[in-house]
């Protein structure tokens, strides 16, 4: 894949700033990514508070199993636990791994 950063730099980023406004402005949730070489990737998630989507968290989450060209599952388990530590789960196999239901207190 030829480096493409420039283009995105130069044509794409002008215009996805003037996406994120209008988003922003209208509490629309969206979400974009570019690859812009083999391993260089811009995106960009917009939602908060009463606008927020389900799709930024999934992204959130399956990113972190990139690791190098492939993927590793532990990276992101260990992710999904803190995850769930900090925030809070209803799964039954989070709770079967003595993951508390309710979030911990980072205090």
């Amino acid at each position: 894949m030829d480096d493409l950063e420039k283009i995105y730099d130069e044509e794409i980023s002008p215009l996805m700033d003037k996406i994120i406004a209008i988003c922003d402005k209208h509490k629309m949730p969206m979400f974009a990514e570019f690859q812009f070489s083999a391993d260089g990737f811009c995106r960009t998630g917009r939602g908060q508070d009463s606008y927020h989507h389900p799709v930024l968290d999934h992204y959130a989450a399956l990113s972190q199993c990139k690791q190098g060209t492939g993927l590793n599952i532990d990276k992101y388990l260990l992710w999904l636990m803190r995850q769930a530590r900090d925030t809070g789960h209803q799964s039954m196999v989070l709770r079967a791994l003595d993951i508390p239901t309710e979030p911990m207190n980072n205090g």
